[in-house]
């Protein structure tokens, strides 16, 4: 897998849709070992800008831009970026089951509920852990794995003959303290290490 593999099938993808952001992560989502896994971006800050080869995702430049139009952190991004410095030093990738932006889950146009760009990553990046926050990112993967994902607790699923721990909870904006964010992102830390000394 190389990066101009991913850049040419995400483009293809999404058609390079000025709403789509199939990813964020600084520099290349190869070797991501953790996926944060949401519903759909809420904001309409861009990914295309942001996106380029060689190197790959220039997520601090677009973090800039985020905080120019909204001057601070909505409450789902303080905490994912929150809970990335809690599960770092591991790579993490943060995605969505959908890749358009809409305000709420609720205004996300019916054409645009695709989950090819997330399918696709989850497949290439082979992540060794998995948290998905949010009801349509939970029901999707159960349909992928034929499993339930049951609330708060690692559940390792063989997929495609690759073992991956998944952890669920509920959408990010919703009842989380940056507390609870940091607990999550402590044991996401050491289940990635543990998963590392198991393979």
């Amino acid at each position: 897998m190389i990066l101009d593999d991913i850049d040419t099938t995400i483009r293809r993808l999404t058609g390079e849709h000025p709403e789509a952001r199939p990813f964020l992560c600084e520099g290349s989502p190869i070797g991501s070992e953790v996926l944060l896994v949401g519903i759909n971006p809420g904001t309409d800050t861009p990914f295309w800008p942001y996106w380029q080869l060689p190197y790959g995702c220039h997520k601090e430049e677009w973090i800039q831009d985020y905080l120019k139009r909204h001057s601070r952190f909505k409450s789902t991004r303080a905490r994912i970026e929150r809970l990335f410095q809690s599960i770092s030093p591991v790579k993490c990738l943060e995605t969505n089951v959908f890749c358009q932006y809409s305000p709420d889950e609720s205004s996300l146009r019916a054409e645009a509920r695709d989950t090819r760009v997330f399918d696709y990553l989850f497949e290439v990046l082979s992540p060794r852990v998995m948290f998905i926050h949010g009801a349509s990112g939970i029901v999707h993967m159960e349909q992928v794995f034929k499993k339930a994902l049951p609330p708060g607790q690692f559940k390792t699923v063989t997929h495609n003959g690759r073992e991956v721990d998944v952890i669920t909870g509920p959408h990010l904006s919703r009842g989380w303290s940056f507390e609870r964010v940091d607990a999550l992102g402590r044991q996401i830390r050491e289940q990635c290490i543990s998963r590392r000394r198991a393979r």
